[in-house]
């Protein structure tokens, strides 16, 4: 290639970066790809999926005992409620 036209070769990478800044607006970043990184990752990310999954399971089955336990102590403030009335009204 001559002298001049090196300068003004752009590889197309940089090409698709600059249209895309001029004619779009959007930033676009370069990429690199690490396996390792992406084993980390991905390990932290099973990590903390399991214990999601863990934490859910113990919240769920803690929701329902004390649901149960509300509903019933509910329904027995329920009973209570009618017994006095019903004493209050005909006594």
């Amino acid at each position: 290639m001559p002298e001049n036209k090196k300068r003004l070769y752009k590889p197309p990478v940089e090409n698709f970066i600059f249209k895309m800044r001029e004619e779009l607006g959007i930033t676009v970043r370069e990429f690199h790809y690490s396996k390792n990184l992406y084993e980390k990752k991905e390990e932290a990310r099973n990590l903390i999926s399991k214990e999601t999954k863990d934490v859910t399971a113990l919240l769920t089955k803690s929701c329902r005992i004390f649901f149960s336990d509300l509903y019933h102590t509910y329904t027995h403030l329920k009973y209570l409620r009618l017994i006095v009335d019903i004493a209050s009204r005909f006594g």
